[in-house]
């Protein structure tokens, strides 16, 4: 299985007043700071009861285990078996009175670590509303002892200190599975196997255009020095040939500076 993780941002407004011109008498001046609402998510917005989309998710499946306790504050991923064979959904419940902090609140991603072999996987639809949500694993060509766990995601590229910074109170969390046949698995194998091969395929075709581009703008920028330093009419210096052909660098072979066309 292979899931795609989006990553949220917020952004930050303020608004400055200004003040009166002099008039020869003392002016008093005031400054008005408009404070926008702090972004959030829009999924903690979602319509519809957490009841109903959960049914919705999971139909078909039934709980695996017994329902297990948690809290926002301190949270800790807890273990969880994914057997090849099934395929699963967590569903999470926040308890009455527990709150999402601000900065969860700008994205929460639901995260299975050391997955089916080993991968990362980030399960979706993901949060719904402020009292939950629900979390695929995908269904397991392998069986693996993995850690279910919640991630205030946003910044978390920046900042991997508040990855847990989710909110206070309780929370319960419940593992529901399906069965899935040999044949299920193999068509999601081959699925797999294609979006690897077309990813990869992508890739190579990323690097190409990048080489390409970097040989023709190098190229160009180089002639362009050799024809700054030879129009005598022109009578730039060296050091101002170096810095067009820097710049040139930078816009034409995406390069920080022409030094970087040797590397």
């Amino acid at each position: 299985m292979i899931a795609f993780c989006t990553l949220s941002a917020a952004c930050f407004y303020g608004e400055y007043g200004g003040g009166a011109a002099y008039s020869g008498a003392p002016v008093t001046t005031h400054a008005a700071v408009v404070q926008q609402p702090a972004y959030h998510d829009r999924a903690f917005d979602a319509p519809g009861d957490l009841d109903t989309f959960v049914a919705t998710e999971t139909t078909g499946f039934v709980k695996e285990g017994a329902p297990i306790s948690g809290r926002l504050d301190g949270f800790m991923p807890v273990p969880v078996t994914l057997q090849r064979g099934r395929c699963y959904r967590m569903v999470v419940r926040l308890e009455p009175g527990a709150t999402w902090a601000e900065h969860a609140r700008r994205g929460v991603a639901f995260v299975y670590h050391n997955g089916d072999r080993g991968m990362e996987v980030h399960g979706g639809p993901g949060i719904h509303g402020p009292m939950g949500g629900v979390a695929s694993a995908g269904c397991p060509q392998q069986t693996a002892q993995a850690q279910f766990d919640i991630v205030a995601n946003w910044g978390s590229a920046m900042d991997k200190s508040r990855v847990h910074d989710l909110g206070s109170g309780g929370l319960t969390m419940q593992l529901y599975s399906k069965p899935i046949d040999s044949g299920g698995l193999a068509r999601l194998q081959a699925d797999e196997n294609r979006q690897i091969a077309e990813s990869e395929a992508w890739k190579r075709e990323e690097e190409r255009k990048k080489h390409l581009r970097v040989s023709r703008g190098c190229n160009e920028c180089n002639q362009r020095y050799v024809e700054c330093i030879a129009d005598w009419r022109r009578g730039a210096s060296r050091a101002t040939c170096e810095r067009e052909r820097d710049s040139c660098a930078f816009t034409e072979a995406g390069l920080a500076s022409a030094r970087d066309c040797s590397r």
